[in-house]
C-alpha cells in the first residue's frame, strides 16, 4: 500500500475518556504503518480539525518518546493513571423510592502514591 488517507483523524479526542489522546495516537502511528511496506515509499495523508493537538503531531511524526512523555505530564496534572486511582460509583433510584438517594456518601479516598 503506497498511500493511506485517514478522515477526521482527530474525532477521538472529543470522547470524555483520559485515554483518548493515547488513543489516536496509536490509531495514526499504526495506520500510517500501514504504508510503504513495500519497494515503493509510502504517503500518509491525515484530516484533523485540529492538526496542532500534540497527538496528532507527534503521530505524524512518529515520535513516541515525546508523546509519551507530553501525556504523562498532561496526566499527572490531572491527577489521571497512573498518578491516581479512578473508580465508577453508582446509585440508581426511581419514583418514590428517590428518598433513599441520600444513603449515598461521598468516598473518602487516601492520595496515591506514585
Amino acid at each position: 500500500m503506497t498511500l493511506v488517507g485517514v478522515v477526521s483523524a482527530d474525532v477521538g479526542l472529543g470522547l470524555p475518556d483520559f485515554r483518548s489522546a493515547e488513543r489516536t495516537f496509536q490509531l495514526l502511528t499504526q495506520v500510517a504503518g500501514r504504508a510503504g511496506r513495500g519497494s515503493l515509499p509510502g504517503i500518509v495523508l491525515i484530516q484533523t480539525i485540529n492538526p496542532d493537538h500534540y497527538a496528532v503531531r507527534m503521530a505524524a511524526a512518529q515520535d513516541y518518546q515525546t508523546f509519551y512523555e507530553k501525556e504523562l505530564q498532561f496526566r499527572r496534572m490531572m491527577h489521571y493513571p497512573p498518578f491516581s486511582a479512578m473508580a465508577i460509583s453508582w446509585r440508581a433510584a426511581s419514583g418514590r423510592n428517590r428518598s433513599s438517594l441520600p444513603l449515598c456518601r461521598p468516598i473518602r479516598l487516601r492520595p496515591y502514591r506514585y
